[in-house]
């Protein structure tokens, strides 16, 4: 009643974290190694997205670009799988990759910050961890 507008309009826009493509592929490989019931496992994963904006509010300046990350682990496992042994590396291409964002209170934008009216207030964001790499001991009683 008071032309508020209450809503966000994207029309004619991609939505926020929404890349225009995504996927992901990998694979599982066994190999017995020896009669007894041992065995090598080796996994790894590929992840692919194309660029994406993460503000709900589109703004340009919060545009993720592209990115690939691949995941590996290899496992020996004992006889009966009663046992395993593991290497694990997740994001081992090390891509730093911002999931959200929101705008810092008072850090622009608003025209109560120090930054005045129509400035776009500095970002607080959300990231995916880095490489990592892990080792893993596993039993089964």
């Amino acid at each position: 009643p008071n032309g508020a507008f209450t809503s966000q309009n994207y029309d004619g826009r991609t939505p926020p974290k929404a890349p225009r493509f995504a996927g992901r592929i990998g694979f599982v490989f066994d190999l017995p190694l020896s009669d007894s019931g041992w065995a090598l496992q080796a996994t790894s994963d590929v992840s692919y997205s194309s660029r994406y904006n993460f503000f709900d509010t589109l703004r340009p300046d919060s545009v993720q670009r592209a990115f690939a990350k691949v995941d590996a682990a290899l496992r020996v496992t004992g006889p009966d799988d009663r046992w395993s042994f593991g290497l694990i590396g997740r994001n081992l291409t090390n891509k730093l990759v911002v999931t959200a964002a929101n705008d810092i209170p008072f850090a622009g934008g608003t025209g109560t910050g120090t930054a005045g009216p129509g400035v776009l207030a500095d970002m607080s964001a959300f990231v995916d961890n880095p490489r990592e790499i892990f080792i893993e001991v596993g039993f089964k009683f």
